[in-house]
């Protein structure tokens, strides 16, 4: 009796088992599949129709490869951009290849991509803002402040301008000009908020293997600026603007290579 009992309770099962994997088999070929934010049935080619919602919410951002920028060359600014390199080098030489030279350090005011198609319009858009200078600056010329070191995420150190009502003028500056460039074309960022005057001195834009291998850099310790937290780096009394390529060869002074430039 025991033996027809579990005979029975088996054919149960088996029957149960056979009724919920015809559920599911129904189920799957009667539900949606969602891909996108849009519903398609079982089966049907997609293919076609996610291009098309792939091609519509794809952005193509193109890498910047010029720049406006005025550069820091006083002397002695130089001298002291100088001695931080030479600290850097003498103190923490695994760390001298993150050094920005200090010939190139400047303050960008914003970045563009440019091509053959719209380089000359670039070049114009600068050199007929005399206007815009002549409304953000004031007639005993601009000049900024740099004192002290910042840190960006770790990666990035750099000295920066003290709060001034000159580094007012040159905020207000930078953006006439940037909403100059974007009217034309030339831009489409926000310029508000991103830009943060800062010279640059030292950037890590990825991990870094030193000491063959056995030693990988991941960020910039504090302790190789410690020392200049409150270093007074000297004032810069900006004379120019410059529209600068990012990747030609550098020029015989070894700043950036100036495609055009806007005098004070």
């Amino acid at each position: 009796m025991s033996e027809e009992l579990n005979e029975i309770k088996e054919t149960g099962e088996e029957n149960n088992q056979s009724f919920i994997s015809q559920k599911r088999k129904k189920r799957k070929e009667k539900g949606k599949q969602y891909k996108n934010g849009k519903r398609f049935n079982s089966g049907e080619d997609m293919s076609e129709t996610t291009t098309f919602v792939q091609s519509i919410n794809t952005k193509v951002v193109k890498k910047p490869n010029y720049f406006l920028s005025i550069r820091v060359d006083y002397k002695v600014i130089q001298e002291n951009l100088a001695e931080f390199t030479n600290h850097v080098h003498t103190k923490f030489p695994e760390y001298k290849k993150l050094l920005i030279k200090p010939k190139q350090c400047h303050i960008t005011l914003f970045v563009l991509h440019l091509d053959q198609d719209n380089i000359e319009q670039a070049k114009e858009c600068l050199s007929t803002s005399r206007d815009i200078l002549d409304q953000n600056c004031p007639k005993g010329g601009l000049s900024l402040h740099l004192k002290g070191i910042g840190i960006f995420g770790n990666r990035v150190v750099h000295t920066f301008p003290e709060c001034s009502p000159d580094l007012d003028s040159f905020t207000k500056l930078t953006y006439s000009l940037h909403d100059k460039f974007k009217k034309n074309g030339l831009v489409d960022n926000d310029i508000h908020k991103e830009f943060k005057p800062h010279v640059t001195l030292m950037k890590l834009r990825n991990p870094i293997k030193i000491n063959q291998g056995k030693k990988i850099i991941k960020h910039i310790p504090k302790e190789i600026y410690e020392n200049f937290r409150e270093c007074d780096f000297g004032k810069h009394f900006i004379n120019s603007i410059e529209l600068s390529s990012m990747h030609m060869p550098k020029d015989d002074d070894g700043y950036y290579a100036k495609i055009e430039a806007m005098k004070f």
